[in-house]
């Protein structure tokens, strides 16, 4: 169980280190579906990305953001987002509660593996959880964002997808992008029309194109490793 010290959310999560040779980096890996979607059916084996990571030699930290997997606090949304008649005034909404899930775990792999590379995997939902977090986590070495179809041009998307009260005025993922410079970063998996000029502009601002890569279609597991191995 992970946490942040004096706050009280607790959150669950699985620590996987390769069985035989030396760990040469830790990969904190959110899933939408928590970490039981990273694993087999019957749970005994990690599924094909983590089994993968494991075998570049990568400690994995699975995670269950708020409310998916195991995370189903007693009371539910009202420990931590439902404590005001204005939640979504005063108060995080479920998504915000998963980006700083996220932050949390990322921070909590490097006291659980010390002295090692830090990276950042999201798949499906969580790829947007992790874009949006990824501006907060400067020792983050490597960061792999599945867009899992969002496109970012519709208000309906953000609404039932990525809820944040007024994360569009402020350029919504297109803004956490160029955030991101120039810390490498892959994005792939995006929705028809979604605009990859911005972070465009920041790394080739910061000198640090090479440290983008944007592909239209899903980046295989295999294309993933090849990915985070490249790096300098």
């Amino acid at each position: 169980m992970l946490g942040r010290s004096g706050v009280g959310d607790a959150l669950p999560a699985l620590l996987l280190k390769p069985a035989h040779g030396a760990i040469n980096g830790t990969t904190v890996v959110v899933h939408g579906e928590g970490k039981q979607a990273l694993m087999s059916a019957d749970l005994n084996q990690p599924a094909e990305l983590v089994a993968a990571l494991l075998g570049a030699g990568q400690a994995v930290l699975a995670l269950d953001a708020f409310l998916t997997g195991e995370y189903h606090p007693p009371g539910g949304k009202t420990e931590r987002n439902l404590e005001g008649r204005f939640p979504w005034t005063f108060y995080r909404t479920d998504s915000a509660l998963r980006v700083q899930d996220v932050i949390t775990a990322a921070q909590a792999a490097k006291a659980l593996c010390p002295g090692l590379p830090i990276n950042l995997v999201g798949v499906a939902e969580g790829g947007l959880w992790c874009l949006l977090a990824r501006p907060f986590l400067d020792e983050v070495a490597g960061t792999v964002v599945d867009l899992a179809g969002f496109s970012g041009r519709q208000d309906e998307e953000f609404e039932e997808r990525l809820f944040v009260p007024l994360l569009r005025r402020v350029g919504d993922l297109r803004t956490a992008g160029a955030l991101c410079a120039p810390g490498r970063l892959l994005l792939h998996n995006a929705g028809p029309g979604f605009d990859p000029s911005w972070p465009q502009a920041a790394y080739q601002a910061a000198a640090a194109t090479g440290n983008l890569t944007v592909r239209k279609g899903r980046a295989s597991t295999a294309d993933i490793i090849q990915w985070l191995e490249a790096a300098p």
